[in-house]
């Protein structure tokens, strides 16, 4: 049923196991090449995007911003989100007033690893100026309408007020 293949001689059969163990090794030697060029620089950042260990360091450093702000009582740690990208930490969020904006940027700067500290949490319009707009009528003959919902800008220092004029 199987054809049996001829018999090799000794010296053949030798030069047959000698190559098959070359070419064993240059495959072996493959293998290694690659996987050595794959893991080496499989953990290496560039400008845009972070190493292994960048990675790590960026995540503890983040876990302490967001524990101290947590811990500390003037500042409403659950409504400000901390990302750190190589050290540098971005606060976004709301908060009640400028003072809490401040105080959050403070306790981030001391944390450990931090390098910058970019600030662009937005302070929340208290009531009295969002609950209803503001009304001065027959101005000159013209019913004049503000609206209240002003937009801050992210640095708290100016204000945009939307006005209507109703004829």
């Amino acid at each position: 049923m199987y054809a049996h293949a001829p018999a090799l001689t000794l010296e053949a059969e030798k030069t047959y196991m000698k190559k098959f163990i070359k070419q064993c090794g240059l495959f072996a030697c493959m293998i290694a090449a690659v996987s050595l060029v794959t893991f080496s620089t499989g953990c290496t950042g560039d400008r845009y995007s972070r190493s292994t260990g960048q990675t790590f360091d960026d995540a503890g450093t983040t876990a302490r911003v967001k524990t101290a702000l947590l811990a500390d009582p003037n500042v409403s740690g659950m409504d400000v989100k901390v990302d750190t990208f190589r050290g540098t930490v971005q606060l976004t969020g709301f908060v009640d007033s400028p003072e809490q904006k401040r105080r959050a940027e403070e306790i981030a700067r001391s944390a450990d690893g931090v390098q910058f500290v970019k600030n662009d949490i937005i302070v929340k319009m208290n009531e009295a100026a969002g609950s209803e707009p503001m009304k001065k009528n027959n101005r000159n003959g013209l019913d004049v309408d503000v609206d209240a919902d002003a937009k801050r800008t992210p640095n708290g220092g100016k204000v945009n007020i939307d006005a209507d004029i109703d004829n």
